[in-house]
């Protein structure tokens, strides 16, 4: 299986959330099985991905909708701090 690096599988995310947010979805929680699929994570180790999302949660780049008996959240809001962070990459790229 292929691996890929924390910060791919984040910024992968984020991007995707970002997109949603200025295409006409602002403010409307994204399923997170979505944002996996659609960031083309959905063949990569659960694990990790999952790991990451919880990340990005625990460091205020999303909000999260919990559910009782899931480790990671049920869908997905990209933050402000999460939108900065996007901005500045694709300036810098």
């Amino acid at each position: 299986m292929i691996q890929l690096d924390h910060n791919e599988v984040r910024l992968r995310i984020l991007l995707s959330l970002y997109l949603k947010h200025y295409g006409g979805q602002l403010g409307h929680p994204q399923a997170t099985m979505k944002i996996v699929q659609e960031s083309g994570l959905e063949h990569f180790d659960k694990n990790l991905v999952y790991g990451d999302i919880v990340y990005l949660k625990n460091g205020d780049y999303v909000k999260g909708m919990d559910v009782l008996g899931q480790a990671y959240p049920y869908t997905l809001n990209i933050t402000n701090k999460a939108i900065d962070l996007v901005n500045n990459v694709i300036l810098i790229s």
